[in-house]
C-alpha cells in the first residue's frame, strides 16, 4: 500500500510540474518555431533603413501565420502589430507617419506591416488651398472677411469678397487681391467700367478680396463664398501665370528663353498694313504708363525684387531715386508659336495691344506701358537692351548679387557691346543674359528670348522692321500689366 502511495504521489508531482511549465510558456512562437518570420535586427529592412547594433531578432507575428512574412513599409519606425480583429479603423488625419509609426517600450517590436493599417475612403478628404492672403486685407483672418453682396454701400474700413463688382465709386487707398486699383464704376465722375479696372487684375479664389481701409462709398458688388479649389488656372495676383515669386525676381518657367509649352490664348491673324520699326531698351524704371492721367489703362510698377506693388502716382520711379520699378515678369515670353511683351510708343493709348510681325516669321503681341517719340517705332522692352537715357537697372541687378554688372552698350546693350552683328554675336550675347542676370530668371529668360526668338537671322536681329495692327489685347498680357 505504501509503495502504491509513493508512486501516486510521484505521478501527482510530475502532472503539477507540467502545468506549471504550460502555464508560464511563452504564447508567442520563437524563431525556432517559425524560423521564416525572423529578422536579424543587425540586418538591413527591405527599404535599407533599418539598422540595430542588437543580435537578437525580430519575431513579426500576428494573429495567424501564413506561410509568407508580412510586407514591410518603408517607414524605418517599428510598431508592435496587434491582432487583425483589434486593428482600430483611423481617419485620414491620424495617418500621418508620426501618428502611425509610434515605437513602444516593448523589446519585440515591428516594423509595421502595409495590411496593418485599414483607412476610411470616407474619412479622407482633400484640404483645399486658398490664395487669400491676410495682407491684403490689413491682417484680417479669411474668417472675418465679409461675403454679402453690398449696394451703394458707405462706411469706414472694410474687407470683402466679391465675385463681381459695378461700382468701387469713392475710396481712399484701396486694393483688390492686394493690388491698388482705381475707383471706377461710376460714369457719372468719368470712372471706367470695373471690368475695365478688375480686367488686369487675376481672381483669386474665384473672386476678388476688396480692402477699403479708410472711408469708403458706393460700393456696388456681388458677394459669394470664396472657392479655394478654383485656383489652378488662376495665378497668384502679383506673379505671372508662368512664375512663381521669389526675392529675386521670380522664377521663370522658361529659364533657357525657349519656348513656353501650352496653347496661347492669341490666335495671329494676318499681318498689319502698316510698317513699323523696332528697337530695344529695358531700364527699369516705373512705367510712364503707371501714372495717372496718361489716358487709357493705367499699368502696375514692382519693388527692387520684382514684387508688385500696383499704381500709385505717390510712388516715385526707381529712376529718380525711388522705389518703383517696371515689373520683372514684363520681360518677353513665348507661349507656343506666340510671344508676348510690353513696347514704348507713341501711338494709341496706355493699354493698347499690336500684333508685330517680323522679318523671319515670329509673331509677337505687344501691349503698350511706356509712351514712345515716334509713330509707328516700338522700343520693345528686353533686358538687356540698353538702359537708354535713364538707368535703374545697375542697382536692381547689384541689388541681385552681381557686382559691377556690365549693361552693355547705353543705346544698344548686350548686342552693341558683343559688335552689333557678325559672327558669334548671337553666342555673345547669351553669355551675357547669363553672366549678368543669373539671379533674375525674369529677366534672363527675356534676354534670352531675344536671341533665340530673333536671333535666327540678321533682318530680325538688327532692330528689324515690322508689320503692326492694333489687336485686342489677350489675357497673357492684361495678367502681367
Amino acid at each position: 500500500m505504501k509503495k502504491v502511495s509513493r508512486i501516486l504521489l510521484l505521478l501527482a508531482f510530475a502532472i503539477g510540474a507540467v502545468l506549471f511549465a504550460c502555464s508560464t510558456q511563452d504564447k508567442n512562437p520563437s524563431c525556432s518555431d517559425v524560423p521564416e518570420l525572423c529578422v536579424p535586427q543587425n540586418s538591413s529592412n527591405f527599404d535599407g533603413s533599418h539598422s540595430s547594433s542588437s543580435s537578437e531578432p525580430i519575431i513579426v507575428y500576428s494573429s495567424s501565420f501564413n506561410e509568407n512574412p508580412p510586407e514591410y513599409s518603408s517607414s524605418s519606425d517599428v510598431v508592435d502589430i496587434p491582432s487583425s480583429s483589434s486593428i482600430p479603423e483611423i481617419s485620414s488625419s491620424d495617418a500621418s507617419s508620426s501618428s502611425i509609426a509610434t515605437t513602444p517600450s516593448s523589446s519585440s517590436s515591428v516594423a509595421i506591416s502595409s495590411a496593418a493599417v485599414v483607412v476610411s475612403s470616407s474619412s479622407v478628404s482633400t484640404t483645399p488651398t486658398c490664395v487669400y492672403q491676410t495682407s491684403w486685407c490689413g491682417g484680417a483672418a479669411s474668417s472675418n472677411v465679409k461675403t454679402a453682396s453690398l449696394n451703394n454701400a458707405t462706411g469706414s474700413g472694410i474687407c470683402t469678397f466679391a465675385t463681381s463688382a459695378t461700382m468701387l465709386g469713392n475710396f481712399n487707398n484701396a486694393t483688390v487681391n492686394g493690388q491698388k486699383i482705381d475707383k471706377c464704376g461710376n460714369s457719372g465722375w468719368g470712372q471706367q467700367p470695373c471690368t475695365t479696372v478688375l480686367g488686369s487684375i487675376a481672381k483669386a479664389d474665384g473672386g476678388y478680396y476688396i480692402y477699403a481701409p479708410d472711408y469708403y462709398a458706393d460700393f456696388t458688388v456681388t458677394g459669394g463664398t470664396p472657392n479655394c479649389n478654383s485656383n489652378s488656372g488662376n495665378p497668384t495676383p502679383g506673379v505671372s501665370s508662368s512664375s512663381s515669386a521669389t526675392s529675386g525676381g521670380g522664377t521663370s518657367s522658361s529659364s533657357t528663353g525657349s519656348n513656353n509649352s501650352g496653347t496661347p490664348s492669341y490666335t495671329p491673324t494676318s499681318p498689319g498694313n502698316e510698317s513699323g520699326q523696332t528697337t530695344q531698351y529695358w531700364d527699369a524704371c516705373k512705367p510712364s504708363c503707371s501714372w495717372s492721367g496718361k489716358g487709357g489703362r493705367q499699368s502696375n510698377a514692382c519693388d527692387i525684387s520684382g514684387k508688385n506693388i500696383g499704381h500709385n502716382d505717390s510712388d516715385r520711379s526707381a529712376c529718380d531715386g525711388g522705389t518703383a520699378f517696371t515689373c520683372m515678369n514684363q520681360a518677353p515670353w513665348k507661349v507656343g508659336n506666340v510671344s508676348f511683351g510690353y513696347v514704348a510708343v507713341n501711338d494709341g493709348q496706355c493699354g493698347d495691344c499690336y500684333q508685330l510681325n517680323f522679318p523671319n516669321g515670329e509673331v509677337m503681341v505687344a501691349m503698350k506701358t511706356n509712351i514712345g517719340g515716334i509713330n509707328g517705332k516700338f522700343d520693345i522692352m528686353i533686358p538687356g537692351g540698353g538702359v537708354g537715357d535713364f538707368d535703374a537697372l545697375t542697382r536692381q541687378v547689384t541689388n541681385s548679387g552681381v557686382s559691377n554688372p556690365n549693361m552693355g552698350e547705353r543705346y544698344g546693350g548686350f548686342r552693341g557691346a558683343c559688335g552689333w552683328q557678325g559672327a558669334g554675336v548671337a553666342n555673345c550675347v547669351k553669355q551675357k543674359c547669363e553672366e549678368v542676370f543669373k539671379n533674375l530668371p525674369d529677366l534672363k529668360a527675356g534676354c534670352l528670348w531675344y536671341v533665340n526668338t530673333l536671333g535666327t537671322d540678321n533682318a530680325s536681329f538688327n532692330n528689324p522692321n515690322v508689320k503692326y495692327k492694333k489687336v485686342d489685347c489677350p489675357r497673357e498680357l492684361t495678367e502681367r500689366y
